[in-house]
């Protein structure tokens, strides 16, 4: 119990920016950003769930509105996941968060969004009358001078009575308060916000004004130490400028010369200080209001700005250290700022890396992107004072950029980052790097569908990486390219050569160790995939079953689940249908468990398939239609398989009509997206379709008898080959020959499908052929309702 909370607390504590890299909880993970922020996120709503039972729980968030989206990501998911729990989350916001996230909150059973209007005139004079319930004597002009020029906004009641307090037309006493009104004719009431807070600005002294100055450069959030170093290191003009006009602040000793005098501006109540600070030794203090903060900042001379930001860049990158990530975007804003472009590209470049190890995909993009256009503009690309240098931070963060729009789907512009890594790293000479390039470009083809291309592409990673010698990082780099060059083979029906290649990339990562232990899981996942496709179901399991354990030793969670997937696939293709739904199901639990919600589209879909093994038709139903519709809502349609199974599910019900429509889907999918397997599957259930309907079917505008239809099955399968789904073809060919009569031939085809299933081991499905079920009593059912 102990360890699985310390693991829990590592997932959670690498997410939020603390570094637990070397945690052996980690370990296999850390690659995979969003299983390590999808498992962070369930393990921390876990920890809500857990304390709810104790006590109820009351979760306030305010100004939410400055919240990242990852941060707002995980409040929708602590909602949903905590509907059931006794659990109140409180979130004020500013209407800017509804044009970042104009649904967000909607579609929730127990969400309620509550706008609130300005105030009304009654409400404004209430709200007066509260803060000045200390006063006597009141002016009924001063009253309506407030009220009136509010418009309902409470924040500019508040700040123009500190405006008239400022100018003492309201003293302030220690019990009693009271109103010059012979000054109230001299008062200006600016008739913006903007204007009450300039007011308030001019009123304060030279070392208030310049402290709260220095303080809105650093930002809406700031620290004393920083503020202390931004007059501490002011030099030339500026300085000698900057002394004059604080009047005296002092310009040495970073936190204790700036503190009392930010003291000051927070008994003005301008801005508060926070009781826990992000950085040791430093008090930390915000802003009252951002529109404070930004009259604040427009104020100081821009000739200054520069200098400010980069002493604010140096500040927070030496205060972060350990935690140079987590602060890594806001180092880069001020250097940028500063108009120092290497270093702003440098710190983005770091931000984009935390971005998308912490699976904040949309910032991460941003950050590579400047990283990229501010190096490009230093000089990098072309020649400059660090040419080298950022030319090969470029290939990381093209490779960064990449990986992340790989990962959301988004294709064409990850193909094109990839592209920029390649030519940046041939720029480079970096061979290594150039087959990394080819290796990602090869995964954004495998998600298009794309084999050959996928193909091509791991063929020319595996030439530069067997080129570039044999250096640990060059062989992983070719032992993941034979891998996927293995897939890409397997896929496209040459099952014998993904099996050479694979055996090859197992070779090579168990020569480097336990530093290629993922690979090393790769390769046996890559050779189960192939023995699999050969029908060599217990070479296949082996392999499979030792990836399944190395993937556990990593702690890859997501991996453990694919390959129980995998393992059910091959029980299934066995014709153990019952240790196929098992292993399903266990794939299913865990990507729940994770909250990995792509595998669990694809479990849910081939635990459908089991289901139909099983002859539980309209449990398979549900399940398949269920698994198909996540995943077009996710954007994937790669699921020429899943409606093979569920026109076998509908066949089985009698729903003929449903199941034609559902066959012709899978095999357009089949051929859309290459996969000669799925094609002759397709072609073989058409086949099924066809004798139920005892009539020929239009498949792309030709008739399509069921003999026809088989033949096109063993023919695909011929060309692959696929001895495994030839015999099953085979042996609904000889069904439907039994029944029509020609029971010779009808015979032959049972024979030769019963000796493929009993040489290929395949005994569940040999032992359904046995005498007591011979090809006369195999005949589908008639149709309960043809449509």
């Amino acid at each position: 119990e102990a360890e699985a909370a310390r693991m829990r607390a590592h997932f959670i504590g690498q997410l939020i920016g603390f570094d637990f890299s070397e945690s052996r909880h980690l370990s296999g993970v850390l690659d995979d950003a969003r299983q390590l922020r999808d498992r962070a996120f369930r393990y921390a709503a876990e920890f809500f769930a857990d304390a709810s039972r104790r006590h109820p729980i009351l979760l306030y968030l305010d100004d939410i509105h400055w919240a990242d989206d990852g941060s707002l990501d995980f409040v929708d998911y602590l909602v949903r996941q905590c509907a059931s729990v006794p659990m109140f989350v409180l979130c004020l916001a500013r209407p800017a968060l509804l044009e970042r996230r104009p649904a967000w909150g909607e579609g929730q059973e127990r969400h309620t969004r509550l706008s609130l209007r300005p105030l009304t005139k009654k409400e404004s004079r209430q709200l007066f009358e509260e803060i000045l319930r200390q006063a006597r004597d009141v002016p009924t002009r001063l009253r309506e001078m407030v009220v009136g020029g509010a418009e309902g906004n409470p924040f500019y009641v508040e700040e123009l009575i500190k405006m008239l307090i400022d100018q003492r037309v309201i003293t302030v006493g220690a019990e009693v308060w009271s109103v010059d009104e012979s000054r109230l004719g001299e008062v200006q009431v600016p008739p913006t916000l903007t204007g009450v807070l300039q007011a308030r600005l001019d009123k304060l002294t030279p070392a208030e004004k310049t402290a709260l100055q220095r303080a809105s450069v650093v930002g809406r959030v700031f620290w004393d130490g920083a503020v202390g170093h931004l007059g501490a290191k002011l030099t030339g003009a500026i300085r000698r400028e900057t002394r004059a006009e604080s009047g005296g602040l002092p310009a040495g000793g970073e936190g204790g010369a700036a503190s009392s005098v930010l003291e000051r501006l927070r008994r003005k109540e301008l801005i508060y200080r926070r009781e826990a600070s992000s950085f040791a030794g430093a008090r930390e203090y915000i802003f009252k209001h951002a529109l404070l903060r930004d009259v604040t900042y427009e104020s100081v001379l821009r000739r200054e700005r520069r200098e400010y930001h980069r002493r604010a860049a140096e500040w927070l990158a030496r205060q972060s250290g350990g935690r140079a990530g987590e602060f890594a975007g806001l180092v880069a804003e001020h250097y940028e700022r500063a108009g120092e472009l290497p270093e702003a590209a440098e710190w983005y470049g770091r931000a984009g890396r935390q971005a998308r190890e912490t699976y904040a995909p949309e910032a991460a993009v941003n950050f590579y992107r400047k990283a990229i256009e501010f190096a490009a503009s230093a000089g990098g690309a072309e020649g400059g004072p660090a040419a080298e240098v950022l030319r090969a931070r470029l290939v990381e963060w093209h490779e960064g950029l990449g990986e992340t729009l790989r990962v959301q789907s988004r294709g064409a512009e990850a193909a094109a980052a990839y592209e920029q890594m390649r030519a940046a790293a041939e720029a480079l000479g970096d061979r290594v790097a150039e087959a990394r390039a080819w290796n990602g470009l090869a995964l954004v083809e495998a998600a298009r569908g794309d084999n050959r291309a996928m193909l091509e592409s791991t063929k020319r990673a595996a030439e530069l990486a067997e080129s570039a010698g044999e250096g640990a990082a060059a062989r992983r780099v070719f032992a993941r390219a034979l891998n996927l060059q293995s897939q890409a083979l397997t896929r496209l029906g040459d099952a014998r050569a993904a099996m050479l290649l694979g055996d090859h990339a197992l070779s090579i990562a168990s020569g480097l160790g336990d530093e290629a232990r993922h690979e090393r899981a790769d390769s046996l996942k890559s050779l189960g995939m192939a023995y699999h496709a050969l029908a060599r179901f217990e070479q296949a399991e082996s392999c499979k079953e030792q990836a399944l354990a190395l993937y556990r030793e990593l702690g890859d969670r997501v991996l453990v689940g694919n390959m129980l997937n995998s393992l059910g696939e091959t029980a299934r293709s066995r014709g153990d249908f019952e240790r196929a739904f098992a292993r399903y199901q266990e794939a299913l639990a865990v990507a729940r468990e994770i909250g990995n919600r792509p595998g669990e589209m694809f479990y849910l879909g081939n635990l459908g398939a089991a289901r139909l093994g099983m002859g539980d038709y309209a449990g398979a139903e549900i399940d398949l239609r269920q698994s198909i519709t996540l995943a077009l809502a996710a954007g994937y349609h790669g699921v020429s398989e899943n409606y093979r199974f569920l026109a076998e599910a509908l066949l089985g019900q009698g729903k003929t009509g449903e199941a034609l429509e559902a066959a012709r889907r899978a095999l357009g999918l089949g051929r859309e997206f290459e996969n000669k397997e799925h094609i002759g599957e397709a072609w073989r259930v058409l086949g099924l379709v066809a004798w139920r309907t005892s009539s020929a079917i239009n498949v792309g505008g030709d008739e399509y008898d069921a003999p026809s239809c088989f033949a096109e099955s063993l023919g695909v399968f011929a060309g692959i080959p696929l001895e495994a789904e030839s015999a099953r073809t085979l042996r609904d060919w000889a069904r439907y020959e039994s029944e029509h009569g020609d029971t010779a031939d009808g015979r032959k085809m049972w024979e030769k499908a019963r000796d493929a299933f009993q040489r290929l081991g395949m005994t569940p499905e040999a032992e359904r052929m046995t005498e007591g079920h011979e090809v006369a009593e195999e005949k589908p059912r008639k149709a309960v309702n043809s449509e």
